[in-house]
């Protein structure tokens, strides 16, 4: 991989700044870390940049130092700039209160030379920090569209290898001007609008095609009807026209998803499953040029995410992936469908167990947690709900997770299970966030387990269930194997096993639903229901305590919403006791679990 700072010094030479007056590098610059207005101050330079920060800068031997000041924190580094003074890169460093960062520094400005020669051939697609772009060209015409945040269109001219485009978006009207490098595979440029101007980085997306087949043991590039870009991988032994089960992976923030179809491939489920990573619209990070970091849009780490509110849900990566998986299994006639997805791809991988159910057989979100708009709770649709529950659950989370912390996805977990979703597993061990050291085979293995109909093994997984005192899975294998081989000696089993674990309380436990009294018993009921929810003996029990439970869920939701409006107030004890009210009053609740937990920790 060729970096950029050896790209631009092989392809552009430098130019030490003894040569360069300092009026000569003032105008605008559209860097990395944003628009630079450089004035020229003396023999040296000042800028702003950002939102309000600002920079001095001045010669030192071949290089320009200088001082910026962003809020609180002081950075500093060093450029070099290349032949002409239209590109610059460098170093930046920092300090401040929440610690030390670095990175490079790299920015652009037209270079009029670009403008000479015959116009280049720019049509097909190209990656960039605003969504996928798709360029149509007639000679110098150029028109087609761009997205990350709603499909917008465009049309212009190139001149040489500089690029002048008009683009209509959903938020309104702006201007692109892009030089493109001589090999046409890297463009640098601003945008302007009225809000403001902003960088743009482009790369060629070479070898991705529309309608692609797969290809026996091989990686083949794939481009959705909806522009989105994805790389398949069919088994050694794929046959054309073979059906197989399609396994979908997500990958992570400022990442890409070949890396993991490849791994992916590398293993027995690799000649198991048609493998297909699709990658994330949003280009965030600048990056090496033939190496973009990809992100989901809309989805992020604390429950933001806008999903169902924002004014260009279709370009949303739940809605697109969504397209694009049902495009897949259409196009490729597959069986069962998986979706898994690792850190920020494992918080989008819950959208299709919660709001896609009808398009996968099962899940597994690896290093990750819910989203707001995915837990159980936001939901009313009682159909939908229904279809939840038919979704197979993997959580795959490492135990030592710096980056995202194993209490998330553990919490995510248990609060699913407070639901009552039958196929719900937790596939933990010691690792930490790196995606090859987690458990994701033995979750894909049960996964396949529990979705197929293969009786001799979801009975022999059905033992291994009880054995291991997991009675709640050894239920949910006997309730599939009443589906798919009713009359199987293991059903009778493994229910009375359980009925026999499970009877010994359901007599007390149903007293105490009939009459509650202060819910002193409450704790133990949860800890029995987590063992014996789904056992045969249980199941009135369970009915008249989920019509309790209805009564608590209106009044703690009530409270929970009453809470977060005094901690946004910074009136954070009154906060708590909010939460104190909720355990005291609302115990049968769906909140209840995670709101005691706050609570205990907090002791």
């Amino acid at each position: 991989m060729l970096d950029r700072r050896a790209l631009f010094s092989l392809v552009l030479g430098c130019i030490s700044p003894a040569v360069l007056a300092a009026q000569e590098l003032a105008g605008t610059w559209f860097t990395n870390r944003g628009v630079l207005e450089v004035k020229a101050d003396g023999e040296g330079w000042s800028a702003t940049y950002g939102n309000g920060s600002t920079l001095t800068a001045e010669k030192k031997g071949d290089d320009i130092v200088f001082t910026a000041k962003e809020g609180r924190a002081k950075v500093t580094g060093s450029w070099q700039f290349q032949k002409g003074a239209f590109r610059f890169d460098g170093d930046w460093q920092s300090t401040s209160g929440n610690g030390n960062g670095k990175g490079e520094w790299f920015g652009w400005r037209h270079d009029p030379a670009t403008e000479k020669g015959k116009p280049a051939k720019l049509a097909g697609f190209w990656r960039t920090s605003w969504g996928l772009l798709e360029i149509e060209q007639k000679g110098s015409k150029l028109t087609g569209g761009f997205g990350a945040q709603g499909w917008s269109t465009f049309e212009g001219a190139v001149r040489g290898r500089f690029a002048e485009l008009d683009y209509e978006s959903p938020f309104g009207t702006g201007t692109f001007r892009i030089d493109f490098d001589e090999d046409g595979k890297l463009a640098l440029g601003g945008a302007e609008n009225a809000r403001g101007k902003y960088a743009l980085q482009l790369q060629r997306l070479e070898g991705h095609a529309r309608g692609v087949v797969p290809e026996a043991g091989k990686l083949v590039r794939g481009l959705g009807e909806n522009r989105m870009v994805y790389y398949m991988h069919a088994p050694k032994t794929y046959q054309p026209g073979q059906e197989l089960p399609l396994l979908v992976f997500l990958h992570g923030s400022n990442y890409v998803s070949k890396p993991y179809v490849e791994s992916i491939a590398n293993t027995d489920v690799g000649e198991r499953f048609l493998v297909v990573g699709i990658d994330g619209e949003s280009w965030e990070d600048w990056s090496t040029p033939d190496d973009p970091r990809q992100n989901y849009t809309y989805v992020n780490f604390m429950g933001k995410s806008t999903y169902g509110g924002y004014p260009n849900t279709h370009r949303e990566s739940p809605a697109l992936v969504a397209e694009l998986i049902e495009e897949l299994k259409k196009r490729h006639h597959t069986t069962r469908t998986f979706v898994g997805g690792h850190s920020q791809g494992g918080f989008l991988t819950w959208f299709f167990a919660m709001h896609y159910p009808d398009l996968v057989d099962g899940v597994f979100p690896m290093s990750s947690g819910m989203t707001m708009q995915c837990e159980a709770d936001v939901f009313d649709d009682e159909a939908l709900k229904s279809k939840q529950r038919e979704v197979a659950i993997a959580v795959v989370h490492g135990r030592n997770d710096r980056a995202v912390p194993f209490a998330q996805g553990e919490g995510t977990y248990l609060r699913t299970r407070e639901h009552r979703f039958p196929k719900l597993r937790l596939f933990a061990n010691g690792a930490g966030h790196g995606f090859s050291s987690l458990p994701w085979l033995a979750a894909v293995e049960w996964l396949e387990l529990v979705t197929g109909d293969n009786a001799a093994e979801l009975a022999k997984e059905g033992q291994k269930a009880l054995d291991e005192d997991r009675f709640a899975d050894a239920m949910a294998i006997a309730n599939h194997l009443r589906k798919v081989a009713p009359k199987h000696a293991a059903i009778k089993h493994i229910a009375a096993t359980v009925d026999e674990y499970a009877e010994g309380e359901v007599e007390q436990f149903a007293a105490n639903v009939e009459n509650p009294g202060e819910g002193e018993w409450i704790d133990d009921f949860l800890e029995y229901r987590d063992y014996y929810e789904f056992a045969d003996c249980a199941k009135e029990l369970m009915k008249a305590f989920a019509e309790l439970r209805a009564k608590h869920e209106l009044p703690a939701k009530k409270l929970i919403g009453e809470a977060r409006g005094l901690f946004n107030k910074g009136k954070r004890d009154e906060g708590w006791q909010k939460y104190e009210e909720l355990v005291k009053t609302c115990w049968a609740s769906s909140q209840y679990p995670k709101v005691k937990g706050w609570l205990d920790n907090r002791k």
